[in-house]
């Protein structure tokens, strides 16, 4: 999303530049601890907050804070805000990396702890998708790598910090090292072969939904993406509860709708988010939707 075009057209005073803030971030004054000297911050596009004051909180309740709009009248709002930032080139970045070399190896018992507590199975993982896991050093240290595939090759990769202590939860390959943006892809795309399709927001959403669901690597969908997703018949659009994304989720329904898909958003009880649901749920929303539940389409742990 657009957050200085929110923010400004919404009257939330706001800081481009300043001592407290890092370089590409939107600074504003936390309405959590009443910060007065802006320490807290978006990211460009309005998915994270952070306050060096008093820590994260989740952009959805900081917007509801700032502008006192109700859950659903913030949801309305942030359709009108899907575009391009103005922190920044808005020109995309093209791919030009021509093989891709995984960081990190095989997974050990910190990463499989990690991915156990989420109720995956670690050998699963490494096996049928091709995780791997880092350690202390290097730009993708203390995360767990999740390949990104196309046409029977890996052109990029993502990966997920399993300490909980880094700023970006899920970081990315360049657009520049990668063979393939990976914003022209599906997630997970090789194993959603036929004609209904489950669309979530990270690898991990996707990976718990299993086989026949894909992954559009956050709330923003490009066009490429929407080419691809509108090959399927049936979408069924699983983002989570929080009203950006369900801003995002209604706009990427239009944008099928429009091409002659059937589109439907689905809220999942619970928490709301695809990656926590139990193994119970997932196989009560799979018969629902008309998706195999036999045990190869799964990721769970044994």
């Amino acid at each position: 999303m657009n957050i200085v075009a929110f923010l400004k057209d919404h009257g939330v005073p706001y800081e481009l530049s300043g001592k407290n803030l890092s370089k590409g971030r939107v600074g504003l004054c936390c309405v959590f601890c009443h910060d007065t000297g802006f320490h807290g911050s978006f990211t460009a596009d309005g998915q994270i907050y952070y306050c060096w004051k008093c820590g994260w909180h989740s952009a959805q309740e900081s917007l509801q804070r700032l502008t006192g709009l109700s859950y659903f009248e913030l949801a309305t709002a942030l359709m009108e805000y899907d575009g391009a930032s103005q922190i920044g080139n808005i020109a995309r970045k093209q791919a030009q990396g021509t093989t891709i070399e995984l960081p990190g190896g095989e997974l050990k018992p910190v990463h499989r702890q990690y991915l156990e507590k989420r109720g995956f199975d670690p050998d699963i993982l490494e096996a049928k998708h091709g995780f791997k896991g880092t350690g202390i050093a290097g730009e993708f240290k203390y995360r767990i790598i999740i390949p990104i595939e196309f046409e029977g090759k890996t052109v990029s990769f993502t990966s997920r910090d399993y300490t909980g202590q880094q700023e970006l939860r899920y970081k990315t390959l360049s657009v520049e090292k990668s063979v393939v943006d990976p914003k022209n892809l599906l997630y997970n795309h090789t194993l959603a072969v036929q004609e209904s399709v489950m669309v979530a927001e990270g690898p991990f959403d996707a990976l718990k939904l299993g086989d026949g669901a894909v992954a559009t690597l956050g709330t923003s969908v490009t066009e490429a993406q929407v080419r691809k997703i509108a090959a399927y018949k049936k979408v069924f659009i699983i983002f989570d509860p929080e009203a950006p994304a369900i801003a995002r989720a209604i706009k990427l329904a239009e944008r099928v709708a429009v091409l002659g898909v059937d589109a439907e958003i689905l809220i999942i009880g619970g928490n709301g988010d695809p990656g926590s649901m139990d193994r119970e749920a997932v196989l009560q929303l799979r018969k629902e939707l008309g998706f195999s539940t036999a045990k190869e389409c799964f990721n769970w742990r044994k």
